[in-house]
């Protein structure tokens, strides 16, 4: 799976929007947006030891090959998942996400 290309553009811009979507939402509605550190350090060692083989760091930027993201920018959002359901979005105190 290593050699798997990157979504073509047009999917990753339409991504990056849902996922704004989602962040604004969660600010209008003023659900926490930002995990913890160790939240997300936990989310990018799970990408980066996965058996999917999506993970692909170049100049120090990790990014996933089945949906395009920078990992260092999706895995801090309280409102993004894992496309291959590696890890899920995280809850607040109240159960909302």
């Amino acid at each position: 799976m290593a050699d798997k290309e990157f979504p073509p553009i047009h999917e990753e811009a339409l991504n990056i929007a849902k996922a704004v979507g989602r962040v604004a939402q969660a600010a209008i509605t003023r659900t926490k947006i930002k995990v913890s550190k160790e939240v997300q350090e936990l989310r990018i060692t799970i990408c980066k030891t996965s058996c999917c083989g999506n993970y692909e760091e170049n100049d120090g930027r990790p990014r996933c090959r089945e949906c395009g993201c920078y990992l260092k920018y999706k895995t801090k959002l309280t409102t993004e998942t894992c496309p291959l359901g590696l890890w899920k979005k995280e809850e607040t105190k109240d159960g909302s996400v």
